[in-house]
């Protein structure tokens, strides 16, 4: 999911911080849901419901934003000529769906992805005296604690912040291509291979390939999907 760079400049040595293709992705997705949410707290009849009405409000509003959110694809080619284990590492485990999308199990991430990921989606991050910081959610208030003041703004995108743990939301799609003539391919094991849909695609050299049967006639179709991240192993 990430990399760490050193960088020499000096006597001194900086390391600096790439998010890997899964996490730039997985942000996306993300941000397409908090464009879409809309809080309920901003409505004058929301203070006068119950506490179970507005956790019910509020858990209907995510679930709306998650409908209507634009989703992402991230395309890996050529998926058999890496290690699988190595390309994915523990996100392996996120790629079991449950029936509205979202995935079956939460992983758990390091601090520097959890803070990756937050500065992706809109927290800003300020530095202050004895190695101390503040952050603010988009346009919310300055705080030191992000792990409780922020965990109610990204209930809906089933991250937990205290645990560090996340999931792939129904608007993140995985495409993996493999050509199955190579040589140079790595073995998949059944446990990986069965959380996969497949499709097979057979042609000789002088036809054209037969039509996808994905998006429109093979097309991934522009007005569903707002992101498409593309890489190769």
């Amino acid at each position: 999911m990430v990399k760490l760079v050193p960088i020499t400049k000096g006597n001194s040595v900086r390391y600096h911080f790439y998010e890997g293709h899964f996490l730039r992705a997985l942000t996306y997705a993300y941000n397409n849901i908090i464009e879409k949410y809309r809080d309920p707290n901003k409505d004058k009849e929301f203070k006068n419901l119950s506490d179970a009405e507005k956790r019910l409000r509020i858990d209907q509003n995510w679930k709306l934003a998650c409908n209507n959110a634009a989703n992402v694809a991230l395309i890996i080619d050529e998926i058999n000529r890496g290690n699988s284990s190595a390309i994915f590492g523990t996100v392996f485990q996120l790629l079991d769906r449950e029936d509205d999308g979202w995935s079956s199990y939460p992983i758990n991430i390091t601090e520097i992805e959890l803070l990756t990921i937050l500065r992706l989606i809109g927290v800003k991050e300020k530095p202050l005296a004895d190695n101390q910081f503040e952050y603010r959610f988009r346009d919310g208030d300055w705080v030191k604690d992000y792990l409780t003041s922020f965990q109610k703004k990204v209930d809906g995108l089933q991250i937990i912040l205290k645990d560090r743990s996340i999931k792939i939301p129904p608007n993140l799609s995985i495409i993996g291509t493999m050509n199955t003539s190579d040589n140079s391919i790595y073995f998949m094991d059944s446990a990986f291979k069965r959380r996969w849909d497949w499709e097979f695609v057979d042609w000789d050299n002088n036809s054209r390939p037969p039509a996808a049967t994905y998006g429109q006639k093979g097309t991934l179709n522009k007005l569903n999907i707002s992101t498409i991240i593309y890489f190769t192993t």
